[in-house]
């Protein structure tokens, strides 16, 4: 049986932390703690219930509101370690195919002030305010159950009987999760799993009381009073354009949390991030898309770059004429991607994964490589279109190309070397909304090709084409189904070497460049900005979420 405890260096190096900070504030030094973080957001969370929550506003305040079995930790600012959360221990079998965990005694649920009214007397004065083994159970079950809808619920697959719990074919009793006793919990996979440990920090691997979730009558994570939080902040405000979480007093993690509240506004304008990037009265930090807000921040301020956004075309492939294959493909290999120029490309990658994406704690490039895409080759262009027009019968297509107003120029040099490959057999036009109708139209579905920026939702690999290429995957913006790649990433999910699961999400990349469903044309860096006088914050590779536990802000 492999153990796997916090590591004793670490602990003393905690303690010797937290006695530095006591020595401080005794002498009456300024440590930055107990202040509150500021931080935009690009929108409102719609849904704060972890089994179905999606994008990376929910994710952030989730990641702060929540401590699952273990969470994400690390060395300097980014989270990539894997560190006790309600688990201060674990031991994983010989074979890797069980985990044991043992939780802490001391986590409990914070009762928002509405929970009597909520519960009833008797109930609230009966309420367990513990986090147990039963309410992982409770959490994972309701996670992998169809009608729960859960975005994340693939992640979920290693665990044994979960594909049939999910389909219905198994009840959910058999699923490999167990209550061994009340603070210790055993979790069987169906083989050995790389990532397993790494999806217990996802948000649907969190617990869930059964009896607070019933209470709320199919309203659980839609208000504050209708969230039970265990992690080092809770919901306090969720209204308008602001969501501020304060210090879970009761929290009793294996940190301290330092910050006495975050507040996350709405402010998706990278030059007004900017402007606004001030310790004392704006903005503590600020993340900025690529090619956004280029101005250098103000003196004093730290800027990180992010390797977490891919430019890439996509095709409409839940209708007609592209979810003919042959038309997608023809149109990529007609594109010579050399002869076009876009502005705030920072290196070219014929990859659709950005370079911040992870395998268990390796980058899934270091591990694979990568992908091979279709190459520049108009005869075979010609042959694929001709052959894809007669197989659909389709005569004088009139197609509609999305893209944001920065990229009309590469995009209309683009059309001419579609022109030159096809003639006037498609007549395709460039439109150029503003943001706001054409972040509708992409939601919408209303393109047939479209210019985007998909930003890393998560640093893991196997997440992000869940998330954005999977069958029913919530930002599947391409319509894309496909029961070969639904195989192949459930199968990446389930090996245990690295290397192995690194190259089975290669395929699944090749996958989906091979047939045309997405043409990648460059990686684009985001920034990650930290005002003068504020340390402690942990992102991910990805840049967000970002866990804010560890947050200090001295002034000056």
């Amino acid at each position: 049986m492999k153990s796997h405890k916090p590591i004793r260096t670490m602990l003393a190096l905690l303690l010797t932390v937290a006695s530095l900070a006591w020595c401080l504030v005794s002498c009456g030094k300024d440590t930055g703690e107990g202040r509150e973080i500021f931080y935009p957001i690009d929108r409102m969370p719609e849904a704060l219930d972890p089994a179905i929550a999606a994008g990376r506003e929910e994710a952030m305040v989730l990641l702060n509101c929540f401590e699952g079995l273990v969470r994400l930790g690390g060395q300097g600012d980014m989270a990539t370690d894997i560190v006790p959360g309600v688990a201060e221990r674990w031991e994983i079998s010989e074979d890797g195919r069980r985990y044991t965990f043992y939780l802490r005694q001391d986590t409990n649920w914070k009762l928002p002030a509405e929970a009597k009214a909520l519960l009833g007397e008797e109930a609230f004065e009966g309420f367990d305010t513990r986090v147990t083994a039963a309410d992982f159970v409770f959490g994972f079950r309701r996670a992998l159950r169809a009608e729960t809808r859960a975005p994340g619920a693939a992640l979920l697959f290693p665990i044994l009987n979960a594909p049939a719990v999910h389909s219905g074919a198994k009840r959910e009793e058999s699923l490999g999760v167990a209550e061994i006793d009340e603070f210790t919990l055993e979790i069987s996979l169906e083989q050995p799993s790389a990532s397993f440990l790494y999806t217990l920090t996802q948000s649907v691997a969190a617990p869930c009381s059964e009896t607070y979730f019933e209470a709320t009558g199919g309203r659980y994570g839609l208000a504050p009073n209708y969230l039970l939080c265990n992690g080092p902040f809770y919901l306090s405000h969720w209204e308008g354009s602001t969501v501020r979480i304060r210090r879970n007093e009761g929290y009793a993690g294996h940190q301290r949390v330092l910050p006495a509240a975050v507040t996350l506004r709405v402010q998706p304008a990278p030059e007004e991030r900017l402007r606004l990037l001030n310790a004392d009265s704006g903005y503590s930090a600020a993340m900025l898309p690529s090619g956004k807000g280029e101005a250098e921040p103000p003196g004093g301020a730290r800027q990180i770059p992010l390797r977490s956004a891919t430019l890439t075309l996509i095709f409409q492939c839940g209708k007609a004429p592209f979810s003919n294959t042959k038309l997608r493909t023809a149109l990529c290999a007609a594109i010579d991607a050399s002869a076009l120029g876009f502005a705030g490309a920072e290196q070219a990658q014929p990859g659709l994964l950005p370079g911040c994406c992870i395998v268990g704690d390796e980058e899934l490039r270091a591990l694979a490589g990568l992908p091979k895409g279709i190459a520049y080759d108009p005869a075979r262009a010609q042959k694929l279109w001709k052959e894809g027009l007669e197989e659909g019968r389709l005569e004088g297509l009139t197609l509609t190309l999305l893209c944001p107003p920065e990229y009309d120029r590469p995009m209309r040099q683009l059309l001419q070397q579609w022109q030159s490959a096809f003639g006037l057999s498609a007549l395709i036009n460039v439109e150029s909304p503003e943001p706001e109708d054409y972040a509708k139209r992409l939601a919408q579905g209303e393109f047939d090709i479209a210019l985007v920026i998909l930003q890393a939702e998560s640093a893991f690999a196997l997440s992000f084409l869940q998330h954005y290429a999977e069958s029913g995957g919530a930002g599947n913006l391409m319509r894309y189904r496909s029961g070969v790649l639904d195989g192949l990433l459930a199968g990446a999910a389930r090996l245990e070497d690295q290397e192995q699961a690194a190259r089975g999400l290669l395929q699944a990349e090749e996958h989906l460049l091979q047939n045309g469903v997405t043409y990648p044309f460059a990686a684009l860096d985001n920034r990650m900005l930290l005002a003068k006088g504020v340390s402690g914050l942990l992102f991910s590779p990805a840049g967000e979420p970002v866990s804010f536990i560890n947050g200090t802000i001295l002034k000056k």
